[in-house]
């Protein structure tokens, strides 16, 4: 249909890539060099596919309730009982695999659907890759990617910490879509938070009070 291909759709999809949010989350992260970008494609497509056979349109459609066939409904404490228990264990496993698999630690600050900034004490070289497994605060399974790095300088924090900017350069779209959703998500959350903060209202009540104070 015409409405879903609009002459601007590519100016708008890349808008809605670059919003980003400050943020504050760990993460952990292996470094490699860009010889090793296809092998790290490879990789990631075959684990991507298998994820999204196995679970992808089972947690999606399977638990829509306006899409379960009457038969199905009395299953649904069941099934959301075992979905939970199963996003258990798979947390537990996800972090055992990434003690091993990302050895090294930091800090994200910044996130979008496009690329992201992140603080670490590591040494981090400015033509490498980064491939982590990031987990904002409200999501309950990691989003595998690879970075490739596109800055890295002092963070202004310590002399040994570094801020360094990635560029996505392996994700998923599904993925991608869902952290372009948890920042637009987040930056209501924050406008909400500074608007009540700013509301005429309760400014002047603890302008008075601290007049009162003084």
């Amino acid at each position: 249909m015409a409405e879903h291909n609009p002459p601007d759709g590519p100016d708008d999809q890349n808008l809605r890539q670059d919003a980003r949010v400050q943020i504050l989350f760990p993460v952990k992260f292996k470094i490699w060099s860009r010889s090793d970008l296809p092998t790290l494609t490879k990789r990631h497509r075959g684990l991507s596919a298998e994820a999204m056979s196995q679970l992808g349109d089972v947690s999606g459609d399977l638990m829509a309730e306006t899409e379960i066939e009457d038969f199905l409904r009395p299953l649904l404490p069941i099934l959301s009982q075992l979905e939970r228990k199963l996003n258990f264990i798979i947390q537990l496993l996800t972090e055992r695999e990434e003690v091993d698999q990302f050895p090294a630690e930091g800090e994200i600050i910044d996130l979008s659907g496009s690329g992201a900034r992140l603080i670490t004490d590591v040494d981090v070289p400015a033509d490498g890759l980064l491939e982590m497994a990031i987990r904002p605060p409200g999501l309950q399974t990691g989003i595998p990617l690879v970075g490739a790095v596109q800055r890295v300088r002092p963070s202004g924090q310590a002399p040994y910490r570094r801020e360094v900017a990635l560029l996505y350069v392996i994700i998923q779209e599904m993925d991608r879509e869902r952290i372009i959703r948890y920042v637009f998500q987040a930056q209501r959350q924050q406008l909400q938070s500074r608007t009540y903060r700013q509301e005429p209202g309760s400014v002047a009540v603890g302008d008075r009070r601290d007049d009162r104070s003084e």
